[in-house]
């Protein structure tokens, strides 16, 4: 039984487990990840010393973390280079027009204000095009191909007017005082290109032109099932399969005492001692290793924890 005092700190905290759908872990919450964290920090040394990087695919089944691993890795990159986020959706498809477009609004919306980026008069033409659907520039004097696109023919969205965007930025990125070496973009739910191939072919090719360029994508399995889609990217990219928390290495255990060890700042040993007998083997055998379905039940236990004033440690519900 876990001694007094902690179970007094116990009680004083907020919900350590809350929300349970993080955007962010500390290295140390990442329990079971640790050699991805080691990858990441790989990848972007490798980058700052050559400044090329290749695409990353995550994929495993929902819930399993994939998510998380690429927020981590856009919060990492995000120290030398612009990230662009974005979740493809089954109810609402993108388009291939529309997809680049909000690329280039968000690169120009983060660094419109940064010294040397790009001259006032083609954010301007950039602005006025995007709102007024009328660009302040002729076609020679634009920087950028995209704004005089007849966009009734969407054949004419082709990889080349794309990396010639694209290329411009990047290349005003690093000659600002951005700071900036390169171009993240991370794409949710990569499965769904399956309704928009073209869109994929694209951004393969555009990012295999540039190397200070990648996608960061996180996907479901299925992508395995259509190589008429997927070969080509999967092909040219690091492909990483995100498993369930191993039982056999203490990784269940530790997913669930790594919350409350780092908000009491005590032992592992000692945040284990908080649940009753029984739960944590209980815990691993309902869960298998989902990082979600862990931090729900946990959540759960402790919020029962609080409301029962002669609780003295953490009970899983039977029901």
């Amino acid at each position: 039984m876990a001694n007094e005092k902690i179970i007094q700190s116990l009680r004083s905290l907020s919900n350590p487990f809350e929300p349970v759908q993080v955007d962010d872990l500390t290295d140390r919450e990442f329990v079971g990840r640790e050699d991805f964290l080691e990858m990441f920090h790989d990848a972007l040394n490798e980058f700052n010393d050559s400044q090329v990087i290749s695409n990353i695919l995550f994929i495993g089944p929902k819930s399993i973390g994939k998510s998380l691993l690429s927020k981590k890795l856009q919060f990492m990159a995000s120290i030398n280079m612009a990230t662009f986020s974005i979740e493809l959706s089954e109810a609402e498809p993108i388009d291939t027009f529309q997809f680049i477009l909000r690329l280039i609004d968000n690169i120009i919306d983060q660094f419109s204000d940064t010294n040397n980026f790009i001259d006032e008069d083609q954010i301007t033409n950039w602005l006025s095009y995007r709102y007024k659907k009328v660009p302040t520039l002729t076609f020679v004097q634009s920087d950028l191909r995209l704004p005089y696109l007849d966009t009734t023919d969407l054949d004419n969205i082709n990889e080349e007017i794309v990396y010639k965007d694209i290329s411009f930025l990047v290349n005003a990125l690093m000659k600002s005082e951005a700071e900036v070496k390169g171009i993240q973009i991370f794409i949710d739910e990569f499965q769904q290109f399956i309704e928009n191939k073209r869109l994929l072919e694209i951004l393969t090719r555009v990012t295999s032109k540039l190397n200070n360029v990648c996608i960061v994508g996180t996907g479901r399995k299925e992508i395995y099932s259509r190589p008429d889609i997927f070969e080509r990217f999967i092909r040219v990219s690091k492909i990483y399969e995100v498993k369930a928390l191993n039982k056999m290495n203490g990784e269940i255990r530790q997913a669930a005492t790594r919350p409350l060890s780092q908000k009491l700042k005590c032992s592992d040993f000692d945040a284990q001692e908080l649940f009753e007998q029984g739960v944590l083997p209980t815990l691993e055998r309902k869960t298998g290793g989902n990082p979600l379905h862990i931090r729900l039940l946990c959540s759960a236990m402790f919020e029962n924890f609080k409301k029962d004033n002669k609780a003295t440690n953490l009970i899983l519900n039977r029901d």
